[in-house]
């Protein structure tokens, strides 16, 4: 039998009895980010692109189904809540599947389902049907994210990981400003149901796509045992194949009788998954709180409706920015020091806020100016932070239940974001609107708080080593 060749430029031949995913990560994390590489983060960026485009399409149809059908408001919320509900679920669904069936084969299948309830609702003739298919896209877009972050950090070296996710994540706030833009030309044209039906068939048809050309993850083919099909995709990826050593055998192989709650507590243990989780439901808090309110805030405030959507605007912006500041502090500083150093500034940012516009009036000129600023640097506390989590979460986790790992942790996420709609509304209801950003200071404290007790965080310097 022939020898197949190693990856040239390896640190050490691994002769042991066994190769493990860690060996394979190491070796990936010894090779140059080549071409096959950039084209799957390109990929996955862009399904949350398209996960962005039809996640908020149900807000900027609603004023022409609200209309056509004589709903409230009120009526109405269900729909964005079933949206809501089925994320939290889909987060889960979509980290088993990709562990059981395959990081590429779920990701598929959530781009199709969210595409295909999407085209369903322009068909749906009551507030019931349109509830239940906005759920079912939920599944989808939940589905998407936890997959698309394993299969990103099992393809590139770690030193790369939140650079990758950073594209991940602004994906979703890029759709959504992609999608105001098309929506606000078609909805008037065309309405809101052939609007709802083009928007789905775009995804549909990516799925086909990605069908075609994504490849699988090679940590997970090899967790099953498929070692020259790693081989075949290490040789495409870099023209060199993998020397698994003098041994056949392979570790980490499924373990069919292991539960998920096992699983996740037997890596890492109450403290790190309840510190991470809670920082993923606090971080959502927050984002929700400020994707959904600001607008109302603003103009309760005295200023234009028009002058409150562009204060929304200059923080999806500001986000974007935050998720490439993190990606490059995460190399120098690890998620520890990343994490605490921005939710301290998102937390006096919004301290601060709340002090400026309790105290000034709408009526002074610098009044539109400081609030932007304001708005940006909490742009750039959420984006950093997601993005921060997303790298935290996929590395924590064993390849064995990394879909999964993060999967849940996204879900406690999706809930804080469903806190945030409930707390908000309360609160604005009896509180001055200053309250908000003070509140939105006193939680950026608190994820600040989780960060520090999370006690396996990605090094400062990422190297072969498993983050500690």
């Amino acid at each position: 039998m022939t020898e197949q060749p190693m990856l040239a430029g390896d640190p050490s031949v691994i002769q042991s009895a066994t190769f493990s995913a860690e060996d394979l990560q190491t070796q990936i994390d010894a090779r140059p980010v080549g071409r096959l590489q950039i084209g799957i983060v390109a990929m996955v960026a862009i399904v949350t692109m398209l996960d962005g485009l039809d996640l908020q399409l149900g807000s900027f149809a609603a004023p022409l189904i609200i209309r056509e059908w004589g709903l409230t408001e009120s009526q109405f919320a269900p729909v964005i809540a079933a949206v809501m509900a089925g994320m939290a679920i889909g987060t889960l669904v979509g980290g088993w599947m990709g562990d059981k069936i395959g990081r590429r084969a779920a990701l598929v299948a959530s781009v199709g389902v969210f595409g295909a309830a999407t085209v369903l609702c322009g068909f749906a003739d009551n507030l019931s049907t349109l509830v239940g298919l906005r759920f079912v896209g939920g599944l989808g877009f939940g589905a998407a994210f936890p997959v698309g972050t394993a299969l990103l950090v099992e393809w590139v070296p770690r030193r790369s990981a939140s650079r990758a996710i950073a594209f991940l994540t602004i994906g979703i706030p890029v759709g959504g400003l992609i999608g105001a833009t098309i929506s606000s030309v078609l909805l008037p044209v065309i309405g809101w149901r052939n609007t709802f039906i083009i928007f789905g068939l775009a995804p549909i048809v990516y799925a086909g796509i990605l069908a075609t050309f994504l490849p699988e993850s090679p940590v997970y083919l090899l967790q099953r045992g498929k070692r020259d099909a790693v081989s075949r995709l290490l040789q495409k990826a870099w023209r060199s194949s993998m020397n698994f050593g003098a041994s056949d055998a392979v570790v980490g192989q499924p373990d069919a009788q292991g539960d998920l709650a096992g699983d996740v507590g037997r890596w890492g243990g109450v403290r790190l998954n309840a510190s991470l989780w809670a920082a993923f439901f606090f971080q959502n808090v927050i984002t929700y709180a400020i994707v959904g309110w600001v607008p109302v805030v603003l103009v309760g405030l005295s200023l234009p409706l028009s002058t409150a959507i562009r204060g929304l605007l200059v923080w999806n912006l500001f986000g974007i920015a935050g998720s490439f500041v993190a990606s490059f502090l995460i190399v120098r500083r690890g998620t520890r020091q990343t994490m605490m150093l921005l939710a301290a500034l998102g937390s006096l940012s919004g301290l601060l806020l709340a002090a400026f516009t309790f105290n000034a009036s709408p009526a002074n000129a610098s009044f539109v100016g400081v609030t932007y600023v304001g708005l940006a640097l909490l742009g750039i506390g959420v984006g950093s932070l997601q993005t921060s989590l997303f790298t935290l979460a996929a590395h924590v986790y064993d390849a064995r239940i990394r879909s999964r790992g993060v999967g849940i942790a996204s879900m406690f996420g999706r809930l804080g974001g469903v806190a945030s709609a409930f707390a908000i509304g309360a609160l604005l209801s009896v509180g001055s609107k200053p309250s908000y950003f003070m509140l939105i200071g006193v939680v950026f404290a608190i994820v600040l708080i989780c960060a520090a007790l999370v006690n396996r965080h990605v090094p400062r310097i990422v190297t072969a080593s498993r983050p500690r």
